[in-house]
């Protein structure tokens, strides 16, 4: 996508910031930091495997392991946002396939863990999941597993979440509730997982960022894994190609209702204030400028993510937490129903 003048100065500004922290970041690790994973978290919709796929570039023998939606079919719908239906053996399996049982994850996935386990100091492994919603389940992964991985953690408007998900009908996140809530629950949990490893080792990316030059992005998750330089070159040109022009595809495709459904939504409503998201509309689908204070205040405070929840977050968190445990006790059949649904495999 693409932008110009101040937005792009802006932008530009933003990514040498980032760019040069990873590499410092990189420079000062102990040599026992040794990256042995990539996690790409998110709920759907938001560029998982675009991502997933600029990591695949740098790696054109396909000599990687990749953990592809783990839990499809095992977990869908309102089942994501459960920490007892996606943490414990689930989540552990995936960072030591030596605990695995059957049904922790899907058949193909315990495969590539088993390939990663016979050669682990030869490989970086990489994961992508949309079913892992809740940062708080990663606790019961031992902390070095933890600390030896590196997390992506996509984000995006709710709005263009829903724009994405509303013609695929069949899916078990076909919502705007659920879209809303598990957006919402990413976003407040990531404290979670930045108290467990550290901000270091946790890359947050916004799809209204990433998407207005993904070389760029590309570069950054270069860093992220610690690539060497034809790895980095091999990426950035995947990613460059895959560049496209700017268009906020919401205000197209929602009407007025689903807008003001969403942006009346309580936990939508928290997760774009948090996020700094702006309400209202822009003048037409190519106005880049709507997401210019949005993007300003992520420069500004890169770590406003990272820092304590509000008391009024804190309460949201807590309640849904307590609903959804309250929920998988009340209703197995509705869980079990959603997981006979059809839902997405790739965004």
């Amino acid at each position: 996508m693409e932008a110009d003048g101040e937005e792009t100065s802006i932008l530009q500004e933003r990514q040498a910031s980032r760019v040069l922290q990873l590499r410092e970041r990189s420079a000062n690790a102990s040599n026992s930091d040794v990256i042995k994973s990539i996690h790409i978290l998110s709920m759907g919709r938001e560029g998982s495997c675009f991502f997933l796929d600029i990591f695949k570039a740098s790696n054109p023998d396909k000599d990687y392991p990749v953990i592809f939606e783990p839990l499809n079919g095992i977990v869908e719908g309102s089942g994501t946002l459960h920490q007892s239906l996606t943490g414990g053996s689930h989540v552990k399996c995936l960072y030591d396939c030596q605990t695995c049982s059957p049904g922790d994850v899907r058949e193909d996935s315990l495969e590539a863990l088993q390939e990663y386990c016979s050669q682990p100091q030869k490989q970086l492994l990489f994961m992508k999941t949309t079913r892992i919603i809740d940062s708080q389940v990663l606790v019961d992964v031992p902390l070095e597993q933890l600390m030896q991985t590196r997390f992506v953690v996509l984000f995006r408007d709710p709005r263009g979440v829903w724009a994405s998900t509303k013609p695929m009908t069949s899916w078990a996140i076909h919502s705007i509730s659920h879209i809303c809530n598990a957006l919402m629950l990413k976003a407040f949990s990531l404290p979670d997982l930045v108290a467990q490893v550290g901000g270091d080792r946790v890359h947050p990316v916004f799809f209204e960022e990433w998407a207005l030059d993904t070389k760029h992005e590309a570069t950054n998750l270069a860093d992220l894994m610690g690539a060497d330089e034809r790895q980095r070159q091999l990426m950035e040109a995947f990613a460059a190609e895959a560049q496209r022009n700017f268009n906020i595809s919401w205000l197209e495709k929602l009407d007025a209702e689903e807008v003001q459904e969403i942006e009346s939504n309580p936990q939508c409503r928290a997760y774009m204030e948090r996020m700094g998201y702006p309400m209202g509309q822009p003048q037409d689908a190519s106005d880049a400028s709507f997401y210019a204070a949005f993007r300003e205040q992520h420069a500004a405070h890169p770590e406003m993510l990272f820092g304590n929840l509000s008391e009024e977050q804190s309460e949201l968190l807590q309640e849904m937490r307590q609903n959804n445990a309250l929920l998988q006790q009340a209703v197995p059949v509705q869980l079990a129903f959603e997981a006979l649904r059809h839902c997405s495999d790739c965004d």
